[in-house]
């Protein structure tokens, strides 16, 4: 775990700067070499043994001898969605590497957050990076990445909702699904931030979620349900629920959820005030903690749709240090920086020991074996 704490105390100073009033330019040069940094960590790691680096080595390998001619492929290539396969092909024009392929999805998925995180948040956007590294970074842009892709294109989107863009946003999630299919729920930012309901409406929404995720979650439901089109698919998963339950109440996730909900809804007038995109960023994380608790013994429908909803976490939950004074701000920033060290201690002593070959971490070009 030594180069992610490295990383780590380098974006946790960057984040307490923040704090002093660093001007532009120093901010856009802190931006360069971050992105770099991030770009080569996550595009150059050698995972050996980790099911999901060798499926996309493997693919690219697959992508680089059969083109896109999909009857021909033997690997996961050919279940691959079409833009995930397409940005292989188009790699495998400059290198065979594998390695040369992940650096470029790494930097698909890095610059678009980044560059979202800057128009988002640009009194905070190193807070915002901090938390994305310790958490959303470790787990697509390190391991799932093309749900990584996805869900960058799809806080990409964001700003088609607030225009009220449907065609625009409909076309740039058309897009995030080629990378991967479940960003189709992301479909559903649009309408709830349309319906621009008040606080108070929110809050009973949050609270009814959390009552039904006890009483009668939607797994049960979707099993009580016809197994026929499309739900016919969902049968094949159908065995997982309710064994594999994430849990409400006693997971981390939906507590950390549920606390920075809370907070952004007891403090929205003053929030919305403060922050000119504040309701387009807490509307698809409200619906992320109302997904996770309602789909709580459904895991994979639960984890794998909840990720997209939840791509503006990073941007709520530095938001606290907006709601004290100027003086009070670096207590404020060491409280959220150790939160991000607690989730990162929490991710690597948990989530990145629990699946093989992701520690600890290999630098490719050192490795003569790939």
């Amino acid at each position: 775990m030594t180069p992610f704490y490295v990383i780590f105390a380098i974006l946790s100073a960057g984040a307490f700067c923040e704090t002093l009033n660093l001007n532009v330019r120093q901010k856009k040069i802190i931006l360069f070499f971050l992105l770099i940094a991030l770009v080569i960590f996550a595009g150059c790691r050698y995972q050996i043994g980790a099911n999901d680096f060798e499926e996309y080595t493997k693919s690219y390998a697959d992508v680089v001898k059969n083109g896109l001619n999909y009857s021909r492929f033997t690997t996961s290539a050919a279940i691959f969605e079409p833009g995930f396969v397409l940005t292989y092909y188009i790699c495998s024009f400059f290198s065979p590497s594998p390695i040369w392929a992940l650096c470029i999805i790494a930097l698909l998925g890095v610059g678009i957050n980044i560059l979202c995180y800057k128009q988002y948040s640009p009194q905070f956007f190193l807070f915002a990076v901090l938390f994305y590294f310790v958490h959303t970074y470790l787990l697509r842009e390190m391991s799932l990445i093309r749900s990584g892709v996805a869900a960058a294109i799809c806080l990409y989107s964001l700003r088609y909702v607030e225009r009220e863009q449907f065609k625009k946003f409909a076309l740039t999630l058309l897009l995030a699904m080629s990378f991967h299919l479940a960003a189709i729920v992301f479909f559903i930012v649009y309408p709830f931030y349309r319906l621009n309901w008040s606080p108070r409406k929110w809050g009973w929404i949050v609270a009814g979620c959390l009552v039904c995720s006890y009483v009668f979650s939607a797994g049960r439901l979707l099993n009580a349900l016809p197994q026929v089109g499309v739900l016919s698919r969902l049968n094949n998963y159908s065995w997982m629920i309710g064994v594999s339950k994430l849990g409400v109440l006693t997971n981390p996730t939906v507590l950390k959820q549920l606390f920075f909900v809370g907070i952004s809804l007891f403090f929205y007038s003053t929030l919305e005030q403060r922050v000119p995109k504040f309701r387009v960023l807490l509307t698809p994380y409200i619906l992320s903690v109302c997904w996770l608790m309602v789909w709580n013994d459904f895991a994979i429908m639960a984890g794998r749709m909840a990720t997209f909803l939840s791509v503006t976490e990073v941007l709520v939950m530095p938001l606290p240090l907006l709601l004290v004074k100027r003086s009070s701000r670096p207590v404020m920033a060491t409280v959220l920086v150790s939160l991000a060290f607690a989730i990162l201690y929490l991710n690597g002593n948990y989530y990145m020991t629990e699946v093989p070959g992701l520690l600890p971490y290999r630098f490719a070009p050192f490795e003569t074996t790939i």
